[in-house]
């Protein structure tokens, strides 16, 4: 790619004040290239895949089991019910008189789950008939809640200005219009309502590491996210994002969930050389980042809550 070519405008704020971050042609995935927006500190995929491709990817994604590991794991299932149970306890914290909860792309549905069996009106969103299917048959929500499409496409079929809490977790770094689905968020919750957002950090301390081994080491720059994603987030560029919509930051927290969460993804090819240098990376890199990652709140997740204002 020639970095001279004409200049890419942000998807989401316009901007043309945008750089190349980078470019991997071997990459099979929805995307392969990253710029970086200074304008509003977004990183965005550019160009972006057709609707059709997303839809056949999103589809591929649940028919292989994207939870299955969850639901067919009586041990896994039961820390991640808990895991949602410590959730709510947290919401709470934050909203004592909460009623209502809608999840955004609900997933495996362990909150919704949770917040139906703790007595609150939950509703879902999911994009997979199959995932819907599970919540349904597994969990016994209510179907008549569970939506099928984006947050954006079903805006109308939602009650506005009813949600005591919305929580997009993990979600927000897929959307493809990032200004209807903020826009979507701001209809549908109600006054005070608390605005849970949880995704990556693309500027945590094992990013930047990886970048100067990257240098080091001649190799070409990574992604900066999953090529299935189409925008990037900081904790500056998250907190600014949320107060543009009119909520206003309570915590926004980059850490580290598990000490294998701070390393990324192993070298593709299998030689000697490749993985002796594994095995020092995961030595001299893996478990330090973790403990440096929370130490100083700079892990590759980040988590923000918002109260409407």
């Amino acid at each position: 790619m020639n970095k001279s070519q004409a200049k890419i405008y942000c998807t989401y704020c316009g901007s043309n004040n945008t750089s190349l971050f980078a470019h991997d042609p071997r990459e099979q995935g929805l995307h392969r290239t990253f710029y970086y927006c200074r304008g509003c500190g977004l990183y965005f995929a550019y160009p972006v895949a057709s609707q059709s491709a997303i839809a056949a990817h999103y589809r591929n994604y649940y028919s292989e089991g994207a939870f299955q590991k969850y639901l067919d794991n009586p041990a896994l299932e039961r820390a991640a019910l808990a895991e949602a149970d410590n959730v709510l306890r947290r919401i709470r914290e934050y909203h004592p008189r909460v009623k209502t909860l809608l999840d955004v792309g609900f997933g495996a549905g362990f909150l919704l789950t949770a917040a139906n069996r703790s007595g609150l009106e939950v509703w879902g969103t999911e994009v997979s008939p199959e995932t819907i299917k599970t919540a349904v048959e597994r969990w016994k929500l209510p179907p008549e809640r569970l939506l099928l499409g984006t947050l954006e496409q079903l805006e109308s079929e939602l009650p506005k200005s009813h949600f005591d809490v919305i929580f997009v977790w993990h979600v927000i770094e897929h959307v493809l219009d990032l200004d209807a689905f903020m826009s979507a968020i701001v209809a549908l919750a109600a006054p005070d309502a608390l605005l849970i957002i949880g995704t990556e950090n693309i500027e945590s301390l094992q990013q930047q590491t990886d970048r100067i081994f990257e240098r080091l080491h001649l190799q070409r720059r990574r992604l900066p996210t999953a090529a299935e994603h189409t925008f990037g987030f900081t904790p500056s560029s998250l907190t600014r994002l949320v107060r543009q919509y009119g909520f206003e930051p309570i915590s926004t927290r980059a850490y580290e969930d598990n000490w294998q969460g701070a390393y990324l993804s192993p070298p593709r090819k299998k030689s000697l050389a490749k993985r002796i240098t594994r095995r020092i990376d995961i030595c001299l890199r893996r478990y330090p980042s973790f403990y440096l990652s929370n130490w100083f709140g700079a892990g590759g997740k980040l988590e923000a809550f918002a109260r409407k204002r």
